[in-house]
């Protein structure tokens, strides 16, 4: 029964490692779609609503939850 366990605890550790592994390709992607096209066509609210960008802008700013300690983070830049 200790064995299965740990078996499965390895198995269960190896697949989390590698999905993981995955992700950055996929947050890359994510990031681009965000700042190169979401971004650019949220900025025509800036002037004509200026609360409904304001608010764009703070929900895009990414929160790190993790248990380690990063530079702060910092919300998207649009472009002008």
């Amino acid at each position: 029964m200790v064995n299965f366990r740990r078996v499965m605890v390895a198995k269960a550790i190896a697949t989390r490692a590698g999905q993981t592994k995955t992700m950055p390709p996929a947050v890359k992607t994510v990031t681009s779609l965000l700042r190169n096209q979401l971004d650019k066509e949220k900025l025509q609210f800036k002037k004509s609503n200026p609360e409904f960008y304001a608010g764009y802008v703070s929900a895009r700013v990414i929160v790190d939850r993790g248990g380690h300690k990063t530079a702060s983070p910092t919300p998207p830049t649009p472009q002008k």
